[in-house]
């Protein structure tokens, strides 16, 4: 068990050794499905052809190769860096831990309490085998309780003696986050409450324990996911330092987009409480606690707030900047107004022809600063500098201005 534990969830290789045998995974692989040709694993024990294609996975897309009896199962969901550039309408995974794909083990045995200490150890967290009466890891660092925090023990006592129960009480749950290990008697008839599939703890197994697993562990991953696409976005901000008008546009894009997609997942995804009934409460709370859930929240959580703090300050920057060019024009236009007033009563005369042509010449000037530097999204100003804002703004205001002039007094 304690084998079959180990190595069955390796979605790949984790290690090659000189004989290009895989390290700790099946010998041989094969998903069966009536219908359908038979799904080889790339391990290839003794070849070298496996290590070949997942090193050569790795180094074309950078992510970790999923073995073909994994990706089979997920069709049709298929990894994110073999999607290529049309992606629209396709389901994607992408890994976000190890090689270690999270597992749920049920296991029956003729009598729990036979078990040592050591392979209790070594089945809570999913080790391999190893001799029964030692531990996996140091006495020193398990302590007195190596099982605490991993055993959840409503229905287990060692010895059944009273108060306990012998027969009810020899059902015991282990839960490293990564993986739920049910452990209890074994009856060949399904009599007992532990092997009934109908309507027994097998049952709740499939289905409830499951499905808190599952709930769990899709936390978790959107909550990775929150991270790593704020860190890309961050990333790319301070990625060329020439365009940085452009990189704080998509920051603030990424950064408005995540904020709404993490309004909809703490609304409707993330919650606390799964169950109404204690034993499924308590359960989560394992998962909860061992896969960081709350820390990973509030983690993601602060960081879109400073990103929405560093948003405000950019807007706050912008509106000083648009008073101080305000300011400027209103002070050039007060100092102009007095020409103006003159231009309209010593020499209304002479600018019958020439007055509109300078007016119309200063307002195409002023359009043509504003709008031929043009982004690539169209976005008025997109890369203007302030100096060239301020001087496309004067000359268009004036132009406009002196037209109107010439239009109402000439």
């Amino acid at each position: 068990v304690l084998r079959l534990q180990d190595i069955v969830r390796r979605a790949y290789a984790p290690y090659w050794d000189s004989d290009q045998i895989a390290g700790h995974c099946p010998r041989r692989l094969e998903l069966i499905i009536p219908g359908r040709e038979t799904i080889f694993s790339e391990f290839d024990n003794g070849r070298a052809s496996g290590a070949r294609t997942s090193t050569r996975h790795v180094f074309d897309h950078r992510e970790p190769y999923t073995e073909k009896v994994f990706q089979a199962l997920l069709e049709p969901i298929r990894p994110v860096r073999t999607c290529g550039t049309d992606r629209d309408g396709l389901l994607q995974f992408e890994h976000i831990g190890d090689e270690r794909i999270p597992t749920l083990s049920y296991v029956a045995v003729d009598d729990p309490r036979k078990i040592s200490t050591g392979d209790w150890i070594r089945l809570a967290a999913l080790d391999d085998e190893g001799d029964s009466w030692t531990y996996p890891y140091s006495p020193e660092f398990v302590g007195a309780n190596p099982l605490s925090g991993f055993a959840y023990d409503r229905f287990w006592h060692p010895t059944g003696a009273p108060p306990g129960q012998d027969w009810f009480h020899r059902t015991r749950w282990l839960c490293a986050g990564y993986g739920l290990v049910g452990v209890g008697p074994h009856d060949p008839q399904g009599r007992d409450f532990f092997s009934n599939a109908h309507d027994g703890a097998l049952a709740h197994f499939r289905h409830h324990y499951f499905a808190l697993a599952m709930i769990a562990h899709f936390q978790r991953a959107s909550l990775l996911r929150f991270k790593q696409a704020l860190a890309e976005a961050a990333g790319n901000l301070h990625e060329n330092a020439s365009q940085v008008r452009d990189n704080r546009r998509d920051f603030r894009e990424a950064t408005d987009r995540l904020i709404e997609e993490f309004l909809r997942f703490r609304t409707q995804y993330w919650f606390s409480e799964v169950s109404n009934q204690i034993q499924g409460r308590e359960l989560f709370d394992l998962f909860s606690r061992h896969l960081r859930l709350q820390p990973l929240f509030e983690e993601v959580s602060a960081d879109l707030e400073q990103a929405e703090t560093l948003l405000r300050g950019w807007d706050e920057e912008e509106q000083t900047q648009a008073a101080q060019q305000l300011s400027i024009v209103a002070a050039l236009f007060l100092a102009i107004a007095p020409a103006l007033d003159w231009l309209g009563t010593a020499m209304a005369k002479k600018l019958t022809w020439w007055g509109p042509s300078l007016s119309l010449f200063l307002l195409l000037l002023g359009g043509v600063l504003l709008f031929v530097e043009l982004p690539r999204k169209w976005r008025l100003l997109g890369k203007l500098t302030s100096k060239k804002r301020l001087i496309a703004g004067l000359c268009a205001a004036v132009g406009g201005l002196g037209l109107i002039y010439c239009f109402c007094f000439l």
